[in-house]
């Protein structure tokens, strides 16, 4: 109830700011209510090749919590003898994981959301481990935390070439 009022209390900000059009645009970016968007400009993101945006997933998310994480760590780095006596990296590890669940919750706990939440917690929980982030084995877990939560999804295309994506960058880089 505590979410639904947050994520209401968010729509009704947004609209409140912003004209129908791009108010409906913001909300689908922001709490993942699509419901407001038009039918125009749906086939307008989709002809530009820009409609899966609007779903809140890895890129909403990764900007969230490393938003957080960046912005935490430089701010304990500018404090006077917190980054010697601080692991300050942890710290800011942490509050990118409570962002990016936060987030996922405001979000409207749809899928790519909670895939690209467990990769970051993943990630970020590896930062606080003092272990290797970006690892195969990361992917393998979070997809198969997905699969045991939703093994429906696996034979969706978006969770296969979400994953794909992944495990191509992790092995480029």
């Amino acid at each position: 109830r505590l979410i639904e009022n947050i994520r209401t209390g968010i729509a009704d900000r947004i609209l409140a700011v912003l004209k129908p059009n791009i108010g409906g645009i913001a909300m689908a970016l922001i709490n993942g209510d699509q419901s407001r968007v038009t039918e125009e400009d749906w086939d307008t993101m989709a002809l530009v090749g820009l409609a899966h945006v609007l779903s809140v997933s890895g890129l909403h998310l990764t900007l969230a919590a490393g938003t957080m994480y960046v912005n935490l760590r430089m701010l304990l780095s500018l404090l006077p003898g917190i980054a010697q006596r601080l692991p300050e990296k942890k710290i800011a590890a942490a509050g990118g994981i409570v962002i990016a669940i936060a987030y996922m919750l405001i979000s409207g706990l749809q899928i790519p959301a909670i895939r690209s939440t467990i990769m970051l917690v993943l990630v970020f929980g590896a930062v606080i481990a003092g272990r290797q982030a970006l690892t195969m084995r990361n992917v393998a877990l979070a997809g198969l935390i997905l699969a045991l939560m939703d093994p429906a999804s696996v034979f969706r295309a978006s969770y296969q070439l979400s994953f794909a994506a992944v495990v191509a960058l992790i092995a480029a880089f």
